[in-house]
């Protein structure tokens, strides 16, 4: 097979992958303890279509141009999660979290690749986010309004309803109300996804052509409108915490580099405008986010956030080294705090950085920051035109919106989707700086 026909069908299977990361389909295999899915063995349709994927690309990587993903480094990484996986205290959901992983590693090395491979390949990717995200905030939007799922359950929506527990609820004076979920298991996750779509919309908008285009505008327009109207009705305070900062990272980037300020400053500033605006009058017709902006103290969930922290630290000093293994937290957990006596009272810490501490101690928490830094280092080499410094400023904001998500939650390393999601955006942020021509 020829390489042009090879690099095409990379961008194209690459792109259906990157489309179907909402995609929550899945299968329970076994059930390993006693704290719901995260002691359970599943398999998940992403991560089914992952696998596929990293196969084809191994197929197929001679064909494709060379990349800068530092493989060498990837392959110590998942050494070292492995013999965590091996000296855990549950292991064969250790095992089990430990292939996740691998697949996800694997994505990121293929779509580093391809991107390597393809002029077009970062507008095919925030094409592909903006379409993904304006089908999820159109069930979104449909899940707020009803107060209950859309019986999509065949691509992994949940079940929701004010009156079903577990699910991720507003207390008001009206009663509880639904947040929406999408098809992802937590709004969180959706809101997450979300905040990368907008991104990605916005970086569309700030270089599209400056030549008058009514319709088009507006279109684009109604799509960061619809996009935005699906993250407000997640209520996620984490999210609008990442997408803020997202937003401000990129627009900085525009502001201080000359050459993106003369060529995309007008846009960007409309953009950034039409966001904001957006966002106030999403809160104005939204008053419940009110509940959420105001952190209590002594709000049950914080509270138990707190003790996940402090059982983390412990977990720590009794397995400093190789830690308890991936997906092994809430396992471990019953010991070390066992006043949670309820199975949805039993969740990883919700800081990215902290669970990889815990489950992969500190030798593979080491090796994970040498490849995420050898991973990322392009982002440090000065952009070579306009194009490819807008190209740096989404990688910058998409780089921060993880950052601030992961230091709040665990999606991006407990759920298939989450996972997928994370490893993609690192793929593609570590794309987006190496070379110009993947800009274009």
């Amino acid at each position: 097979m020829e390489k042009d026909t090879v690099r095409g069908w990379g961008v194209l299977f690459s792109a259906l992958l990157l489309f179907l990361i909402p995609l929550g389909t899945r299968r329970v295999i076994a059930d390993l303890g006693s704290a719901g899915d995260f002691s359970r063995l599943i398999v998940s349709a992403i991560e089914v279509l992952g696998l596929a994927f990293v196969a084809w690309w191994l197929w197929a990587r001679q064909r494709l141009a060379p990349a800068n993903f530092p493989i060498g480094w990837a392959v110590v990484f998942l050494a070292m999660a492995l013999a965590s996986a091996l000296a855990g205290v549950s292991r064969a959901l250790a095992l089990a979290s430990w292939v996740e992983l691998a697949i996800a590693v694997g994505v990121a090395a293929a779509l580093t690749q391809i991107g390597a491979s393809s002029r077009r390949w970062l507008t095919v990717v925030a094409w592909t986010f903006v379409l993904g995200g304006v089908l999820q905030a159109a069930v979104a939007l449909g899940q707020f309004t009803l107060q209950h799922d859309l019986g999509l359950q065949i691509l992994g929506e949940s079940r929701i309803a004010p009156d079903i527990a577990g699910v991720a609820k507003l207390d008001t004076a009206a009663g509880k109300i639904v947040r929406a979920y999408g098809t992802f298991p937590h709004p969180n996750l959706l809101a997450a996804y979300l905040g990368v779509a907008i991104l990605a919309w916005w970086w569309l908008w700030v270089r599209r052509s400056e030549s008058p285009a009514g319709l088009r505008d507006a279109a684009l327009l109604g799509v960061g409108a619809l996009l935005l109207a699906g993250f407000a009705v997640t209520f996620s305070r984490l999210s609008l915490v990442a997408l803020v900062t997202g937003l401000a990272m990129v627009s900085w980037r525009v502001w201080v580099v000359p050459g993106l300020r003369r060529r995309f400053g007008r846009q960007a500033r409309l953009g950034a405008l039409f966001v904001i605006g957006c966002g106030l009058g999403l809160l104005f017709f939204l008053p419940q986010w009110s509940s959420r902006i105001a952190i209590d103290g002594g709000e049950q969930a914080v509270a138990l956030r707190l003790e996940y922290v402090r059982s983390a630290w412990h977990i720590i000093a009794d397995r400093p080294f190789f830690g308890v293994g991936p997906g092994v937290f809430v396992q471990a957990l019953p010991r070390y705090a066992p006043e949670l006596t309820e199975s949805w009272q039993r969740q990883p810490v919700h800081n990215l950085w902290l669970l990889m501490l815990v489950e992969l101690g500190v030798v593979g928490f080491v090796a994970f920051i040498v490849f995420i830094w050898r991973l990322l280092r392009p982002l440090s080499i000065r952009a070579e035109s306009g194009e490819h410094a807008l190209a740096k400023a989404l990688a910058v904001g998409w780089l921060a919106i993880l950052i601030v998500f992961s230091l709040g939650d665990h999606f991006f390393w407990t759920l298939p989707q989450g996972r997928i999601l994370f490893w993609v955006v690192l793929a593609v942020v570590a794309g987006a700086s190496f070379r110009y021509r993947q800009a274009i």
